[in-house]
């Protein structure tokens, strides 16, 4: 943040997009460890993440220069149910509920705050998931489009989220899943 602010003199939009998945597991063999990694990373980075960038525009707001835009990534499992991996669905949904209430307390300030839900989609991190034929054969009918999403699939509301066309749009979680949560 204090790199972007030296090199640009302000920050715009912070979009949290960082996260981990953690290795399925049934429920009652996750340890409490585990909990605290996903929550310390999925939720607590996010915190940390909005804090710095929220402290920047409400002072450039406070100077007469209100704007500012929050995006995070959460995941369809904040709606779906993720078995064997409730406590990544239980770390998107805190990221929800995060979202929600920072929309409201940060509305006046002109800064809007949203999620991106995506579904399965290729990445570093989902890179050993795709690998399985067991995965595949159980997921990908249950996808209507019969493919899982690339990055590019996200760029273009990321973009307009980050817009000044998004003003008055804040507290949503865009699913973009295929309509896998509608299967």
């Amino acid at each position: 943040m204090a790199a972007t602010l030296e090199k640009f003199g302000r920050v715009d939009g912070m979009f949290a997009n960082a996260g981990i998945a953690g290795a399925p597991k049934s429920f009652m063999d996750r340890t409490p460890e585990e909990w605290s990694k996903m929550l310390d990373i999925n939720v607590a980075g996010v915190v940390r993440c909005f804090q710095t960038a929220t402290r920047h525009m409400l002072e450039r707001g406070a100077a007469g220069d209100k704007f500012g835009r929050l995006v995070v990534t959460s995941s369809v499992a904040a709606i779906e149910g993720a078995a064997t991996a409730e406590h990544y669905g239980a770390s998107k949904a805190a990221v929800m509920g995060l979202t929600r209430a920072l929309a409201v307390e940060l509305a006046r300030h002109e800064i809007t705050v949203n999620a991106i839900q995506p579904g399965f989609a290729a990445s570093d991190m989902t890179a050993d998931m795709f690998a399985s034929e067991k995965f595949l054969k159980m997921m990908l009918p249950r996808q209507p489009q019969r493919r899982f999403a690339q990055p590019s699939d996200y760029g273009a509301v990321a973009g307009y989220l980050m817009s000044d066309g998004s003003g008055f749009h804040t507290g949503q979680g865009f699913v973009i899943d295929g309509g896998f949560s509608i299967n």
